[in-house]
């Protein structure tokens, strides 16, 4: 945490919304350090990515009846069936379509991904793999919704691209093709987070809470659990921080 940049930012009792330039956007939000403390353990806080973007956002609806949990199961492998298993173990209470296949078919307003991600230092998020050896096509693989929820490591990484003076980034792919928000780790993400993040996710939303204030607060559950800025500031939040519950 010591070696975090620090930034002169004012601060509000609201959710707070950062707007970056290409060159800072690949810095993860979570992290920007102001008056010595972590911004993301402080208070509620997104990017939209552009402020193209957030003008066209409105106050929108999710319906948490309305939820699929994929994750490739049939592939064997034990991270992601762990991974797996304690969503369904923390969810138990909640209506919730689950996918073990190998392609989902994900049409909720709350799809979530669960398996491994890839980063390449010079390209960003490199892609999804259901195992060792294997590889998606991510065309196939997201389908529509409201809020993609990925608990993929590096599925929120962003890499500037200089000779385009643009990124890349998986997350900014996903708003485009539709969803209103995507909330992803920045770095790898440990297999015991998932389930317990996402009851307090659920319950917060349940309660009439905002998607920003939402994940702020399952995060800051995590933080009480792991002490450490690595699991507690990992999940981010991308896109529309207006939405709520039905």
């Amino acid at each position: 945490m010591d070696n975090l940049p620090e930034f002169n930012i004012p601060l509000s009792s609201r959710e707070i919304v950062i707007f970056s330039d290409v060159g800072f956007s690949s810095y993860p939000h979570n992290l920007i350090k102001v008056e010595g403390e972590i911004l993301g353990l402080k208070q509620a806080v997104s990017s939209p990515l552009s402020f193209d973007n957030y003008v066209k956002y409105e106050e929108q609806k999710v319906d948490l009846q309305k939820i699929n949990v994929w994750a490739p199961i049939v592939e064997g492998d034990i991270a992601i069936s762990i991974a797996f298993a304690k969503i369904k173990e923390n969810l138990d209470n909640v209506k919730v379509v689950y996918e073990e296949g190998l392609i989902p078919n994900p049409c909720s307003d709350i799809n979530v991904f669960v398996s491994h991600g890839g980063r390449d230092g010079n390209s960003g998020f490199r892609g999804l793999y259901p195992s060792d050896g294997k590889a998606y096509n991510m065309d196939k693989i997201f389908g529509t919704g409201k809020i993609a929820i990925m608990f993929v490591c590096h599925a929120g990484s962003i890499v500037e691209n200089y000779y385009s003076n643009s990124t890349h980034t998986l997350v900014k792919r996903l708003l485009q093709s539709g969803y209103q928000a995507v909330i992803s780790p920045s770095w790898s993400l440990n297999v015991s987070i998932p389930g317990i993040w996402m009851k307090k996710f659920i319950r917060s939303m349940e309660n009439g809470n905002t998607i920003s204030y939402s994940v702020n607060k399952a995060n800051l559950y995590i933080e009480s659990i792991y002490i450490s800025p690595g699991a507690s500031s990992a999940m981010h939040l991308f896109g529309n921080d207006r939405l709520t519950s039905n």
